[in-house]
Order: structure tokens, then sequence, then C-alpha cells
């Protein structure tokens, strides 16, 4: 009897100890993909980061990470799975192979997800994997971006020669806001307004009707955009970053003749990764005063081990970037690290659920 008594003592304590056997109050869920073909679940604590569970993908430099509900799907070479968040179980019988490479996932609405291949845009019953719709980009869908989609609001918006919106339910399209060129290299989508970056500057445009609101004139290409907290962040190819007012209100500029790879916003924070790597951040009180013409001052600064940077991605308690492969968790008020984590292969996407 007293066995069994310390046993259960024993156990009640394993029970209450975080990251013993397995999330604690303070664990983040952190996803990870890379180009050797894993898709990673860690347990992230401020101390270390625990694999949870891993599943095989096909090999790709580049992949997208999706994440709806308990789920999180991964669109990787040529297919698109699946898996339960907590377990890593697959979500179908086998994942949906398009026979040719997907370069974007996005969804879901109303239960569909919805995947840009090199040939077509394809909805998938998020149930069970199956093909719900197709238009193909050669005929009805002509002169797309290689990668602009993106959903929110039950709205489906597609990058390129012209932005259209398309029907979720039939793959029709509803709207057109003409371009000068297919090259939408950055779009997003938030309060029923849609960000696209053109050739020649940023425009926003009503998510539903594709009438513009309003625009800002750019020197080359806007090739980067991150929205958050009333902000639209974005870059200008060789001409540094930016940021305006999701009403259009400019809130000032830095780094000219720099080329950004990634960006964020990260609450009183903006984030951006420099060509080389470099990963910055600036208070976003200060940056409004700053010009692209003078020295704008950074919170703090994390050098790059590897010019590319694949990932970033902002959770609950770190900025999580990825540089070629380790995954440092990096900490939100100084750029200090919390943690490493290393991979086999290069880290090419993170999702923080």
């Amino acid at each position: 009897m007293r066995r069994w008594f310390l046993l259960l003592i024993a156990l009640g304590l394993l029970a209450g100890c975080d990251g013993l056997l397995g999330e604690g109050e303070d664990t983040v869920l952190v996803v990870v993909a890379t180009d050797g073909g894993r898709l990673i679940r860690l347990n992230a604590s401020d101390e270390e980061a625990n694999q949870a569970w891993s599943a095989e993908l096909p090999a790709s430099s580049a992949v997208r990470l999706l994440v709806s509900g308990a789920d999180v799907f991964a669109a990787s070479g040529t297919q698109l799975a699946g898996f339960d968040l907590d377990s890593g179980a697959a979500l179908w019988t086998a994942p949906h192979d398009f026979g040719v490479t997907v370069v974007n996932v996005v969804g879901p609405i109303d239960n569909l997800l919805f995947a840009l291949t090199f040939d077509d845009l394809v909805a998938i019953d998020l149930a069970n994997g199956d093909e719900v719709w197709r238009q193909d980009l050669n005929l009805t869908l002509t002169d797309a971006a290689d990668e602009a989609l993106v959903a929110a609001g039950g709205a489906l918006i597609l990058g390129g020669s012209p932005i259209r919106s398309i029907d979720p339910a039939t793959g029709d399209v509803l709207a057109t806001f003409d371009t000068p060129d297919s090259d939408i290299r950055a779009l997003a989508i938030e309060g029923g307004s849609v960000f696209a970056g053109l050739a020649d500057g940023l425009v926003a445009l009503d998510a539903v009707s594709l009438s513009q609101e309003w625009r800002v004139d750019a020197a080359a290409q806007v090739d980067n955009l991150a929205l958050g907290g009333g902000s639209v962040l974005y870059s200008v190819l060789g001409g540094g970053i930016a940021a305006v007012s999701t009403g259009g209100a400019d809130e000032g500029a830095a780094e000219d003749g720099e080329i950004f790879q990634q960006l964020a916003v990260d609450g009183e924070r903006y984030l951006g990764v420099r060509a080389d790597g470099l990963l910055a951040a600036w208070d976003r009180t200060a940056f409004a005063s700053c010009t692209v013409a003078a020295d704008c001052p950074v919170l703090w600064e994390v050098p790059g081990t590897s010019a590319t940077v694949d990932a970033l991605a902002v959770g609950s308690n770190a900025i999580y970037y990825a540089n070629g492969g380790i995954l440092d968790a990096v900490i939100r008020g100084d750029g200090g690290s919390l943690w490493t984590y290393q991979t086999d292969g290069n880290v090419v996407a993170v999702v923080v659920p």
C-alpha cells in the first residue's frame, strides 16, 4: 500500500511540472518546416524548445504553413497535407497531390482551403482533402501573380494583372482591379481592405468591390507587407522600409538603399530582416518621425549567420527568427536570445498558432 501511495504522489508531481509530460501553462506551440522535408511541432518556453512531434513532407525550399483551429496544413512540393496540432496525426487518408508545385495555401472559407499552384487555383475540402473546384491560370485566370493569394472575412483575393476577387464557392471572378503588370509580390488583407504592393506603389482596395481606397507612390516595387496595430509596414525594393496607417496616413520611413526579406509588426515595434540576414527592430513611435534620407535609430539588432531568412514569426513570448538551420527565440524587448533550436536542413517556414 505504501508503494502505491508513493507512486501516486510521484505521478502527481510529474503531472504538475511543466515540460516533463508535455505542455504547461507557459508553453507556446511553434510549428516549423525545413527544406529537408520535416514538419516539426515544438513546445517552447522561456528556457528551451522541445520537439512534440514531427512528420514527413516532400523536400522543398518553399513551404507554406496554415493553421486553422486545432490543425496545421503544409503545402510542400506538389502536395498539401493536414495534421492534428496536438498529436501530429494525418487528417486525410493521403496528402492531396496536385502534380505541380504548390506555391501558396490560404483559408479556410466555408470549410474550403485554397491552393495556388503554378498552373491552377484549386479549392480543397478541409475535411477530406478532396478537390471541389479548379480554375486554370492559363485560361480563365491569366496573368496571375506567382504566390499572391490571400483570404479573410469570406473574401478570396488573387494578385496579378488584374487583381481579382474570387467567389470561394465556385472560383468565378467577382470583381477586378487593373494593375500595370502581374508582378504582385506582396498582398495582405485585414478589416475589409486588401493591401497590394505594386511595381510603383502601395494601394488599398475594398475587399468586396476592389475599388481603390487610397494609394501611396513608391520609386520601385513594393515587395513585402506586414500588418498590425492599425499600421501597414512595407518595403520598397532597394528603397528601404516605410509605414502608413491602414487609412493611408504617413507613419515614417527608413533604411534608404536597403533590401528587406521579411517584415513583421510586433506591438509597439517594427521588425525587418535585411538582405544580409540582419534582424532589426524599431520603436513605432520614434519611426514615425524618420525619413528614408536620415538615419533612424534601431532598438536592437541581431546579426544573421545566413544571408537567406525564409521565416519570421511573432509569438506571445518571443520573436521566432529562422536563420539557416537555426530557429532563434529572440527576446522582444532587447533582442537577446531565449534559446536556439537546431534543425536538419534550413528552416523555411514558421507559424505560431
